[in-house]
């Protein structure tokens, strides 16, 4: 992926969405940015949250950080009574697939983007 490439989805907004309602988290290990999302709040409706991309440094890849950051995610916004989170990633890509699937995603569309949506429920509340 090229700078370029990554500047540009950075900046990739859907239509009717404004820059104030998205939001970019980064994750931490001793100091390093170890993972990095960004989050749409409110599309494509109010109560439902959409992730735009998610990205985690390869040194952490494959031991359960990136599922751990996925959980933590939705405990939190299971408390702000969200009601869905929902994401795509390009069809074909199968580590992307495979990631979202065992993280409780599930494919609502699909065509060149596999749309995923995960519902958020009281478990994580409890």
């Amino acid at each position: 992926m090229t700078r370029k490439s990554i500047e540009s989805d950075m900046m990739a907004l859907p239509d009717n969405v404004d820059f104030r309602d998205k939001y970019y988290v980064g994750y931490f290990k001793d100091e390093k940015l170890i993972a990095v999302l960004d989050l749409i709040d409110g599309y494509p409706k109010k109560d439902v949250v959409f992730i735009g991309f998610f990205m985690i440094d390869i040194s952490v890849q494959k031991n359960g950080v990136g599922s751990a950051i996925v959980n933590e995610l939705i405990k939190y916004l299971t408390t702000l009574k969200y009601k869905e989170v929902r994401l795509g990633w390009i069809n074909g890509n199968l580590q992307a697939e495979h990631f979202w699937i065992k993280n409780a995603f599930c494919p609502i569309k699909e065509g060149r983007v596999v749309l995923a949506n995960r519902l958020l429920n009281k478990f994580f509340t409890d």
